[in-house]
């Protein structure tokens, strides 16, 4: 839901940026006009614990694959 709002947000018209990455609970600013389509992107996927995502090298769905994986291989 994130990206598709924001892909609104960025581009004006409906689309979905599948590949935009967003951390769980991260923080995405909007701000929003009178008018609909006055929307201005102030921050994209700010995540309090990690302002750079420096350490990051794995997507999130990436991560959650391993971690499923590895419970798999357990049980």
């Amino acid at each position: 839901m994130n990206r598709a709002l924001l892909a609104r947000a960025m581009t004006g018209t409906r689309g979905f940026f599948g590949r935009l990455e967003q951390l769980p609970a991260c923080i995405n600013i909007v701000d929003v006009g009178a008018d609909p389509d006055d929307l201005v992107v102030r921050a994209v996927n700010l995540a309090p614990t990690q302002w750079l995502h420096q350490h990051e090298q794995h997507t999130t769905m990436e991560k959650l694959l391993a971690q499923y994986l590895r419970l798999e291989r357990s049980a």
